[in-house]
């Protein structure tokens, strides 16, 4: 199995090489992908996962991917019992776009938390620079929020995954 990163790259190309779409590219198309790619990485390490784009009844925000319970079928597919949910996850490829996301994502986690205090929640993304003035880290998410950063920017491999791993066989 490819990396997460190669994986996402070179089905990015497929669809959008560089050469056709020097400057745009789609970034809708790179989110989606990137949540597929992760939940079939998950999936392949033995968890179960929900279609992306899912919701919790009772809660008006949207999830990216979510780790149920085994055995769980949502209705239509989208939409599950809170107490079916264990892990809700915000996915991104190259992490956060500014300071009123990053609130959001927060304010979206401590949302859930507060009705649901079993849920964990986390923030997973694919790159980030490590001196982007609002990457999302643990010292803004607080303790009681996973923060995996896969990959460092200029910085080497980061052994994020490996991590998320060991978070979620905790957590679930």
């Amino acid at each position: 199995m490819l990396g997460l990163r190669e994986e996402i790259d070179r089905v990015y190309e497929q669809g959008f090489p560089k050469k056709a779409f020097p400057k745009k590219g789609c970034k809708k198309f790179r989110g989606a992908l990137t949540v597929e790619v992760i939940r079939e990485h998950l999936e392949h390490e033995g968890f179960p996962v929900s279609a992306r784009d899912v919701f919790i009844k009772g809660l008006p925000v949207e999830i990216d991917l979510l780790i149920p319970k085994g055995g769980i079928k949502p209705d239509h597919g989208i939409l599950f019992k809170p107490e079916d949910v264990l892990v809700v996850f915000e996915i991104k490829f190259s992490g956060n776009y500014g300071e009123k996301a990053r609130t959001r994502l927060k304010e979206h986690f401590e949302e859930i938390t507060a009705s649901h205090n079993y849920i964990r929640c986390a923030y997973v993304t694919v790159i980030e620079r490590f001196t982007y003035k609002w990457k999302i880290d643990p010292e803004f998410l607080g303790p009681n929020f996973g923060v995996f950063t896969l990959n460092w920017r200029d910085a080497g491999p980061e052994q994020g995954w490996d991590k998320l791993l060991a978070w979620l066989r905790e957590t679930s």
